[in-house]
């Protein structure tokens, strides 16, 4: 659902925009071991819902443009493991999110932007179900219940430009984003307990920061 609603105010003209919306999303995973103790190691399922409400302004006034907003999510992630009820759990996640940003027309087809913002990713069924160091996944065969991971959050500075001529469109920017909680599957490394017959022995878990620019 979106209302959206302009008017002149000042010398400029405000559209102020309000929204919500969701989507669920029903996962359900069966792992099988074909040479490894054959039989099947994993049946798990997962009903994700992502809930969501947000507002964005927008102020023109000449030739710029001001912009804010503000989104909220909440995301519930329950995992219920089929072949051992006893480990089923229910995680949620729940963050607001605010933006800024201008754009600005310097006339002959230039106009120049810029913008920051936070974002967050909820954590996919499989690092939920494989984030425990001491208890990795033979993966990609079997998954289990573990304890709680957080989102990933997302902090973006983007500026650029953009040139107008005829039919032709140019634009180009540039961006920083730092990251908190990013997830990184880590190896499994004792020599004693180690999975066996896996592609990969490891398991996911939150580090500290990380940074993407380009």
């Amino acid at each position: 659902a979106d209302w959206s609603y302009s008017a002149p105010v000042g010398s400029g003209t405000l559209t102020f925009r309000v929204g919500a919306g969701g989507s669920t999303n029903d996962v359900a995973i069966q792992l099988f071991a074909e040479r490894i103790n054959p039989g099947q190691t994993t049946n798990v399922q997962s009903d994700i819902w992502d809930l969501n409400g947000y507002t964005t302004a927008d102020y023109t006034v000449g030739r710029m443009t001001l912009s804010g907003g503000l989104r909220y999510d909440y995301v519930r992630g329950p995992f219920r493991n089929l072949l051992d009820p006893t480990r089923d759990t229910t995680q949620t996640w729940s963050r607001l999110n605010p933006r800024i940003g201008a754009d600005v027309d310097l006339g002959s087809g230039v106009s120049v932007f810029g913008s920051w913002g936070t974002a967050f990713r909820a954590p996919s069924v499989i690092e939920v179900a494989c984030a425990d160091p001491e208890e990795p996944c033979p993966l990609p065969f079997a998954l289990g219940d573990d304890p709680p991971i957080d989102a990933v959050v997302a902090s973006t500075f983007e500026v650029g430009a953009r040139y107008t001529m005829g039919s032709w469109y140019f634009t180009g920017s540039a961006y920083r984003s730092n990251v908190s909680n990013d997830i990184l599957l880590f190896p499994y490394e004792e020599a004693e307990g180690e999975p066996e017959g896996s592609t990969i022995d490891g398991y996911f878990a939150n580090i500290d920061k990380t940074r993407r620019q380009g």
